[in-house]
């Protein structure tokens, strides 16, 4: 399997994952902290990739390709330089080739 194309890389977004501190009262405040900033191409999935995944039509799910990392995990989330988020809901190694990483997203709407 080749790398993923430079040029079809073109959007620079951040993963950040969630950091959960106490809040005194039982509960805790979510806040996010940054793993890194990469380049990445965003693609809504396609009807069949939609249905195969069993979603609902009310949520917008995107396949989002960024270069192999080991450190993305699922619940962690992608932010585009416009202040888009998405949830990951799966990474995917493609091919198990340890090159392209295919994160599986649903938009989170604020």
């Amino acid at each position: 399997m080749k790398p993923v194309e430079a040029g079809k890389l073109r959007r620079q977004v951040t993963i950040q994952s969630e950091q959960r501190s106490p809040d005194g009262y039982g509960g805790y405040t979510k806040t996010w902290q940054d793993v890194c900033t990469v380049w990445a191409s965003i693609e809504p999935l396609t009807g069949s990739e939609l249905f195969a995944a069993m979603q609902n039509e009310s949520e917008i799910r995107y396949k989002i390709r960024i270069r192999y990392r080991n450190d993305i995990q699922p619940f962690m989330r992608v932010v585009t330089r416009d202040g888009k988020a998405f949830e990951i809901v799966a990474v995917i190694d493609v091919e198990y080739a340890h090159r392209v990483l295919e994160l599986e997203c649903k938009e989170l709407v604020p």
